[in-house]
């Protein structure tokens, strides 16, 4: 059986432990590509750790994390770049489930 947010929600002090842990991996990534534009990553390493970004931005929470705190944050317009490149460009309503954003309020 898989856990269904939209029925029965994660309690507050875990969504917060949650996104301090998604903004520490956020910043990881974010110091690797700051490091790649710098020359200190080689072109042989890094399409490894280019996928292993994308495959980490494919999943629900990160994704979220993305629209929600990156795009409109503080971050290099290079890592937002390559963000969107593996996102496809989606806007967040096309590529995430409707649990993942706040009812819109009629």
């Amino acid at each position: 059986m898989r856990y269904d947010a939209a029925r029965e929600p994660y309690p507050e002090e875990v969504k917060d432990k949650a996104d301090r842990q998604l903004w520490l991996i956020m910043q990881f990534y974010s110091s690797v590509f700051n490091q790649r534009r710098n020359g200190a990553i080689s072109d042989l390493y890094w399409p490894d750790i280019e996928r292993d970004f994308c495959n980490f931005l494919q999943k629900p929470a990160a994704k979220a994390f993305w629209y929600g705190k990156v795009m409109p944050g503080a971050y290099d317009s290079y890592f937002r770049e390559i963000g969107q490149e593996c996102l496809g460009r989606q806007s967040p309503k096309e590529s995430l489930p409707r649990s993942y954003f706040p009812k819109e309020e009629k």
